[in-house]
């Protein structure tokens, strides 16, 4: 193994943290907007 080797749950990957970053904001935001069409429409269910 060379030094400079290492696995990517190790390693700190600045694409990777700030897609993961990205996603779980989009996926909070996706979440807020249904709660929201949600309460501003009758449920139809």
């Amino acid at each position: 193994m060379s030094e400079d080797y290492c696995p990517q749950s190790y390693c700190f990957n600045p694409f990777s943290t700030g897609t993961h970053f990205y996603l779980e904001i989009y996926v909070r935001v996706d979440h807020f907007i249904d709660i929201r069409k949600a309460l501003w429409k009758p449920q139809d269910y």
